[in-house]
């Protein structure tokens, strides 16, 4: 069982914007079932991001996971079960999951504001201030 309240913020973050690739690359490959050669680049594809969202996850075998990608039925139970996991990661950080994963804002939030600047250790010196 998965402690999910591990992850850290950026952590969070790589599995959501993974998880986000893995529904919409799913969509496409649904879509896409009447042009086979674009099923086939989607599917590819797929097996990359599910390797990619198993070891953001943190299982221990991602290969595993995506060599799941190659066996049709095997394939939805493992998408089902690799994005409900996300869901669950992302929730525990309390975020909000839509029908296509979080929102790229609330992900974006999870990570440092760029903008602040980084509080430096000051010496406890006072500085004078000279006037000219």
């Amino acid at each position: 069982m998965i402690d999910y309240n591990v992850f850290t913020n950026e952590e969070a973050y790589a599995v959501g914007k993974k998880q986000r690739t893995i529904v919409w690359a799913f969509f496409f490959l649904l879509v896409s079932i009447i042009f086979p050669p674009v099923s086939l680049i989607i599917s590819i594809i797929i097996i990359f991001f599910v390797y990619e969202l198993a070891k953001a996850e943190k299982k221990k075998t991602p290969g595993l996971w995506a060599f799941a990608m190659l066996i049709p039925l095997v394939k939805l139970i493992c998408l089902l079960i690799l994005i409900q996991d996300a869901t669950k990661i992302l929730r525990a950080k309390g975020l909000k999951i839509g029908l296509m994963g979080a929102n790229k804002k609330d992900l974006e939030n999870l990570l440092p504001n760029k903008d602040e600047k980084p509080i430096t250790n000051q010496s406890s010196e006072p500085r004078l201030r000279r006037d000219r």
